[in-house]
């Protein structure tokens, strides 16, 4: 019988308690008052401009892909202090359309979303 309490095959109940991260926090995640990853300015019209804050001096990975998953930029194992650390990147021969700009690293994995309007 299921009910709101699962059973095991041996009959022993035991109860489940589920405490759901809101998807909404996650975009919030921040160090020393400042966003892991800040996007400069969205809609951009001329250059992508983030920041990314590190807690940790650390290896860091940045990719730019469209909306197929096409990697149109990709710098990896940039060694980079704890701290801010500012990015520029051309948008010249971008579309106007919807982008994602990943940072990777062994404490993070942060897309977000970047629209092009010229």
């Amino acid at each position: 019988m299921i009910s709101e309490r699962c059973y095991d095959s041996e009959g022993a109940a035991f109860d489940i308690a589920v405490n759901p991260i809101c998807a909404d926090n996650l975009r919030q995640l921040v160090f020393d008052g400042f966003p892991y990853l800040l996007i400069k300015e969205n809609p951009a019209e001329d250059n992508i401009g983030f920041t990314i804050n590190l807690i940790e001096e650390d290896a860091v990975s940045i990719f730019l892909t469209d909306l197929s998953g096409s990697v149109l930029y990709e710098k990896t194992n940039l060694h980079l202090a704890k701290g801010k650390h500012n990015f520029e990147l051309q948008s010249d021969d971008k579309l106007n359309s919807v982008y994602f700009v990943t940072i990777k690293s062994k404490n993070l994995n942060i897309t977000k979303k970047i629209i092009i309007k010229k």
